[in-house]
């Protein structure tokens, strides 16, 4: 059936509460959201030298962020966004860090949805999903080989079923 591992959450390089920490589960958000933080993560990881590390997409931190009035996008084009008043993350921004961070398992951010969005047809809405399915199977594609040795958890069931 497997091994039963406890995850530390939250942890910083100075905030450990043994000498050790077997898991450690780290987020985007927080832990990704720029070069500062991605060499404070990585100086943690070395001293905390755990047997397991998982990379959360950061989906709790989009649900806090809607919640409290902040602005929440999307857009791959522009960086990863984490500030008092706005986030920005989509899938390819997660796994961009797992190449940099490399983590034992990622859980991939998928069809992000905002709970305010405007109107749109059913054909448009299904047109945008359908575009994203195929963006996030080629980024998933395209990092494969950065990413050996990973193991990559999404909830969406058509990324499972693998390519079409």
């Amino acid at each position: 059936m497997g091994r039963h591992a406890n995850f530390l959450a939250g942890a910083e390089l100075h905030v450990f509460p043994a000498r050790h920490v077997d898991s450690i589960l780290i987020n985007v958000p927080d832990d990704a959201c720029s070069d500062s933080a991605i060499n404070s993560t990585k100086r943690m990881l070395e001293a905390a030298n755990p047997i397991n590390v998982i990379l959360d997409s950061g989906g709790f931190q989009l649900h806090v962020g809607e919640r409290d009035g902040k602005k929440i996008s999307f857009d791959e084009s522009i960086p990863l966004i984490r500030n008092k008043l706005e986030i920005n993350i989509a899938p390819v921004h997660v796994m961009e860090a797992a190449a940099i961070i490399r983590p034992d398992i990622v859980v991939g951010l998928d069809f992000p949805i905002k709970k305010n969005r405007p109107k749109r047809t059913r054909t448009g809405i299904y047109a945008q999903a359908g575009i994203q399915r195929s963006l996030d199977q080629r980024v998933l594609r395209s990092l494969e080989k950065a990413m050996s040795g990973c193991t990559i958890f999404c909830a969406n069931p058509v990324l499972r079923s693998g390519p079409t």
